[in-house]
């Protein structure tokens, strides 16, 4: 029989010299800044905040009149508020311009019958571009060419936007439920947007689906790849970064921007991958072996579903 032509290998990738906008120069950091970024973090951070220790531990650093917002700024950081590694000091960004491409390619499969959807995904682009759109574009068009299981290719994924993590899961969910919520440090969802949802069963939710992950995979690619794991699909690698926090981005009055965790990522099953990543079902540090181990899955997976006519029918 002659082999059929369906791996969509598709690929969302940042420039390299994609850039979240222009920046603003900022004037010195002052004793003010710092308290008015106290009271910030007293609101909204996730870790305890002792107010009086912070601002005995940053008087050494506050007392350099010529603070610079940035540059000088990462040694008090990372000494005052040690508990939040993701923290840092940023220029106030204005609205980015820069587009995120989508390449899209077609190559030839070794299975007989069988179409593959092979999706490698670098990076997730920022909010204020629309993912959703994108991601509708990729994913209709697989399924209207009959891909029905797929490769997802995280390795290196570093991660990025939750809401970008919840459009892709979206058309893999298997019934309306809840993806995930990003708590704060009472426990509950951070604000209302803070809880991912899916209305409606996705139109991949009977697809045979593999994962592939490494020590790089992080964040937002963590979550699918947890979620995924969860709907039975195949992690294939090895353990994943354990990044399992959430961060956000506040402007103070002097043009400089605070970026800070505020929540961490929790799942129905009242689990989180902070500290704990996702643990693959096979292990192995070799791509080779692990593109090896996940085509051997989809084969086995794509048999045993051609048996069972009640899955069949909604390929």
């Amino acid at each position: 029989m002659n082999k059929i032509l369906c791996v969509i290998a598709v690929v969302f990738f940042l420039p390299p010299n994609f850039a979240f906008g222009s920046f603003k120069r900022v004037p010195f950091f002052t004793e003010s800044d710092f308290e008015e970024m106290l009271t910030m973090l007293e609101k909204q951070w996730y870790y305890p905040l002792d107010r009086k220790k912070a601002l005995q531990c940053a008087a050494p650093y506050l007392k350099n009149k010529n603070l610079h917002a940035f540059s000088d700024l990462t040694p008090l950081i990372s000494s005052c508020f040690k508990e939040d590694p993701h923290m840092m000091i940023t220029p106030q960004a204005m609205v980015p311009t820069d587009l995120v491409p989508i390449r899209i390619s077609a190559v030839p499969s070794n299975i007989e019958n069988v179409s593959f959807g092979s999706i490698a995904i670098e990076n997730f682009i920022p909010h204020q571009i629309d993912i959703h759109e994108r991601m509708s574009y990729v994913l209709k068009r697989m399924h209207d060419n009959h891909v029905s299981d797929f490769l997802i290719d995280l390795m290196g994924n570093g991660g990025g936007f939750t809401n970008g993590a919840a459009a892709f899961l979206a058309y893999f969910a298997p019934a309306p439920e809840t993806l995930f919520e990003v708590r704060n440090k009472f426990g509950v969802a951070a604000e209302p947007e803070d809880t991912y949802a899916v209305s409606e069963k996705g139109i991949f939710a009977h697809a045979c689906t593999t994962v592939l992950v490494n020590k790089d995979t992080a964040s937002a690619a963590e979550i699918i790849a947890y979620d995924l794991q969860l709907w039975g699909a195949y992690i294939v690698g090895e353990p994943t970064f354990k990044k399992g926090t959430g961060q956000i981005l506040r402007n103070l009055q002097n043009g400089i921007s605070i970026r800070f965790t505020y929540g961490k990522i929790f799942f129905p099953n009242n689990t989180t991958i902070d500290k704990r990543g996702v643990i693959p079902d096979f292990l192995t540090n070799d791509p080779h072996t692990a593109r090896e181990e996940a085509m051997k899955y989809l084969r086995k997976c794509h048999v045993k579903r051609e048996r069972l006519p009640e899955l069949s029918a909604h390929k």
